[in-house]
């Protein structure tokens, strides 16, 4: 079997893994934990793209993510909540 091939075969179970859940048992890392980069990334290119000043960057960037994490946490209360009667 050459590269191409074995590559290819190796994509086409990766479908599979994901669908019987194989893949959460190689790798256990809860999906929670890639939140906060993701939110710290997204705000800092955000703010770059609309302000040239590195403080301002920072400064924005900040603002948005907590903005962000302030929503998120409001929005899982309010899930929280919904869902404690059930």
């Amino acid at each position: 079997m050459n590269i191409a091939a074995a590559c290819c075969f190796g994509l086409s179970l990766l479908p599979n893994l994901l669908a019987q859940g194989l893949l959460a048992q190689v790798a256990p890392i809860p999906r929670l934990w890639f939140l906060p980069p993701l939110v710290i990334v997204v705000s800092l290119v955000y703010s770059a793209s609309r302000f040239e000043s590195p403080e301002r960057i920072v400064r924005r960037a900040f603002r948005l993510a907590s903005t962000i994490f302030l929503f998120m946490g409001g929005v899982f209360l309010l899930l929280w909540s919904l869902s404690s009667g059930l």
